[in-house]
């Protein structure tokens, strides 16, 4: 019973708002692509900050799959 609550806890999307589709695997035509490391990718991060953002097709191509900041 106690690991009830796990399963139920709430998820939210970041930033709030609904939940994107996800995109599909097989999308190769994207408007721009960020390749490199953790620059690439905070780099991304800034660029989604656009108000116009929401229009683009963004991908980023890192060795890393995941980057956890402190």
């Amino acid at each position: 019973m106690a690991s009830q609550g796990l399963i139920k806890t709430q998820a939210r999307t970041m930033g709030g708002g609904e939940k994107k589709p996800s995109m599909p695997i097989a999308e190769r035509n994207f408007d721009i692509v960020f390749v490199g490391g953790i620059n690439s990718t905070a780099l991304a991060k800034f660029v989604q900050q656009h108000p116009d953002a929401d229009k683009l097709k963004m991908a980023v191509i890192s060795e890393q799959g995941k980057y956890v900041h402190p």
